[in-house]
Protein backbone atom coordinates (compact mmCIF):
# COMPACT_ATOMS: atom_id res chain seq x y z
CA UNK A 1 0.00 0.00 0.00
CA UNK A 2 1.49 3.34 1.04
CA UNK A 3 5.20 3.81 1.34
CA UNK A 4 6.74 4.09 4.81
CA UNK A 5 8.13 7.53 4.02
CA UNK A 6 6.02 10.34 5.43
CA UNK A 7 6.13 13.62 3.50
CA UNK A 8 5.82 16.68 5.75
CA UNK A 9 3.68 19.66 4.79
CA UNK A 10 6.83 21.68 3.96
CA UNK A 11 8.35 18.93 1.81
CA UNK A 12 5.00 18.49 0.14
CA UNK A 13 4.75 22.17 -0.70
CA UNK A 14 8.28 21.99 -2.09
CA UNK A 15 6.92 19.69 -4.82
CA UNK A 16 7.86 16.19 -3.74
CA UNK A 17 4.78 14.71 -5.47
CA UNK A 18 3.98 15.32 -9.11
CA UNK A 19 1.02 14.10 -11.13
CA UNK A 20 1.88 11.27 -13.46
CA UNK A 21 0.36 8.24 -15.10
CA UNK A 22 2.53 6.14 -12.80
CA UNK A 23 1.04 7.81 -9.71
CA UNK A 24 -2.45 7.20 -11.05
CA UNK A 25 -1.61 3.53 -11.69
CA UNK A 26 -0.06 3.16 -8.22
CA UNK A 27 -3.24 4.57 -6.66
CA UNK A 28 -5.41 2.31 -8.80
CA UNK A 29 -3.45 -0.78 -7.69
CA UNK A 30 -3.66 0.31 -4.06
CA UNK A 31 -7.42 0.75 -4.31
CA UNK A 32 -7.79 -2.72 -5.82
CA UNK A 33 -5.59 -4.33 -3.17
CA UNK A 34 -7.25 -3.05 0.01
CA UNK A 35 -10.69 -2.92 1.51
CA UNK A 36 -12.49 0.31 2.44
CA UNK A 37 -12.00 -0.22 6.18
CA UNK A 38 -8.21 -0.54 5.82
CA UNK A 39 -8.13 2.51 3.55
CA UNK A 40 -10.09 4.60 6.06
CA UNK A 41 -7.77 3.53 8.91
CA UNK A 42 -4.81 4.70 6.83
CA UNK A 43 -6.58 7.99 6.06
CA UNK A 44 -7.20 8.53 9.80
CA UNK A 45 -3.55 7.78 10.66
CA UNK A 46 -2.25 10.23 8.07
CA UNK A 47 -4.83 12.90 8.92
CA UNK A 48 -3.64 12.90 12.55
CA UNK A 49 -0.15 13.88 11.39
CA UNK A 50 -1.08 16.69 9.01
CA UNK A 51 -1.77 20.27 10.03
CA UNK A 52 -3.98 21.61 7.25
CA UNK A 53 -3.26 25.20 8.30
CA UNK A 54 0.44 24.60 7.64
CA UNK A 55 -0.53 23.88 4.05
CA UNK A 56 -3.96 25.21 2.96
CA UNK A 57 -3.01 24.08 -0.54
CA UNK A 58 -6.58 23.09 -1.32
CA UNK A 59 -7.71 26.66 -0.60
CA UNK A 60 -4.84 28.11 -2.60
CA UNK A 61 -5.10 25.92 -5.69
CA UNK A 62 -8.61 24.51 -6.01
CA UNK A 63 -11.76 26.36 -6.98
CA UNK A 64 -14.61 25.16 -4.79
CA UNK A 65 -18.12 24.56 -6.01
CA UNK A 66 -21.16 25.84 -4.15
CA UNK A 67 -24.54 24.17 -3.88
CA UNK A 68 -27.72 26.15 -3.22
CA UNK A 69 -27.54 25.58 0.54
CA UNK A 70 -23.93 26.82 0.60
CA UNK A 71 -24.87 29.95 -1.33
CA UNK A 72 -27.79 30.72 0.99
CA UNK A 73 -25.82 30.05 4.19
CA UNK A 74 -22.71 32.00 3.17
CA UNK A 75 -24.56 34.99 1.68
CA UNK A 76 -26.59 35.25 4.89
CA UNK A 77 -23.35 35.16 6.91
CA UNK A 78 -21.82 37.85 4.69
CA UNK A 79 -25.00 39.90 5.07
CA UNK A 80 -25.44 40.22 1.33
CA UNK A 81 -28.16 38.92 -0.93
CA UNK A 82 -27.84 35.60 -2.68
CA UNK A 83 -27.77 37.46 -5.99
CA UNK A 84 -24.93 39.73 -4.80
CA UNK A 85 -22.86 36.71 -3.72
CA UNK A 86 -23.49 34.97 -7.03
CA UNK A 87 -22.60 38.07 -9.02
CA UNK A 88 -19.60 39.32 -7.02
CA UNK A 89 -17.79 36.13 -6.08
CA UNK A 90 -19.14 33.17 -8.03
CA UNK A 91 -19.52 32.08 -11.63
CA UNK A 92 -21.22 29.25 -13.49
CA UNK A 93 -18.87 26.47 -14.58
CA UNK A 94 -19.21 24.16 -17.58
CA UNK A 95 -21.63 21.97 -15.62
CA UNK A 96 -23.82 25.03 -14.94
CA UNK A 97 -23.13 24.92 -11.22
CA UNK A 98 -21.70 27.76 -9.16
CA UNK A 99 -18.04 27.97 -8.27
CA UNK A 100 -15.67 30.60 -6.97
CA UNK A 101 -14.37 32.92 -9.70
CA UNK A 102 -10.72 32.69 -8.70
CA UNK A 103 -8.20 30.82 -6.61
CA UNK A 104 -7.00 31.26 -3.96
CA UNK A 105 -10.25 31.10 -2.07
CA UNK A 106 -11.43 34.55 -1.03
CA UNK A 107 -12.21 33.17 2.43
CA UNK A 108 -8.59 32.08 3.05
CA UNK A 109 -7.06 34.38 5.67
CA UNK A 110 -3.66 33.61 7.24
CA UNK A 111 -3.84 30.02 5.94
CA UNK A 112 -7.18 29.48 7.67
CA UNK A 113 -10.75 29.45 6.44
CA UNK A 114 -12.48 32.58 7.68
CA UNK A 115 -15.87 30.86 7.30
CA UNK A 116 -14.80 27.43 8.54
CA UNK A 117 -18.00 26.70 10.48
CA UNK A 118 -20.16 27.41 7.43
CA UNK A 119 -17.72 26.47 4.64
CA UNK A 120 -19.06 24.91 1.43
CA UNK A 121 -20.03 21.25 1.45
CA UNK A 122 -17.27 20.35 -1.00
CA UNK A 123 -14.70 21.83 1.41
CA UNK A 124 -16.16 19.89 4.33
CA UNK A 125 -15.67 16.64 2.40
CA UNK A 126 -12.17 17.36 1.08
CA UNK A 127 -10.07 15.35 0.64
CA UNK A 128 -12.51 12.70 -0.46
CA UNK A 129 -10.59 9.45 -0.12
CA UNK A 130 -12.50 6.24 -0.60
CA UNK A 131 -12.67 3.35 -3.02
CA UNK A 132 -15.47 5.03 -5.02
CA UNK A 133 -13.28 7.98 -6.06
CA UNK A 134 -11.50 7.29 -9.33
CA UNK A 135 -7.72 7.03 -9.45
CA UNK A 136 -7.37 10.09 -11.72
CA UNK A 137 -9.11 12.35 -9.18
CA UNK A 138 -7.09 10.88 -6.32
CA UNK A 139 -3.83 11.30 -8.24
CA UNK A 140 -4.77 14.91 -9.02
CA UNK A 141 -5.47 15.52 -5.33
CA UNK A 142 -2.32 13.66 -4.28
CA UNK A 143 -0.22 16.50 -5.70
CA UNK A 144 -2.31 19.15 -3.90
CA UNK A 145 -3.04 17.60 -0.53
CA UNK A 146 -0.41 16.04 1.75
CA UNK A 147 -3.08 13.81 3.29
CA UNK A 148 -3.83 12.19 -0.07
CA UNK A 149 -0.15 12.27 -0.98
CA UNK A 150 0.77 10.33 2.15
CA UNK A 151 -2.09 7.84 1.95
CA UNK A 152 -0.85 6.82 -1.49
Amino acid sequence: MAKNVFISEKEFLDGKKVFSKELQEEISKTLEAIDENTLQKRVAQVTEKIDCTACANCCKKLIPGFNDEDINRISKHLQITRKEFLTQDLKKNSEKTSEMKLAPCLFLKDNKCSIYEIRPDVCRKYPRINKKVNSYDLASNAVICPIVGNVF
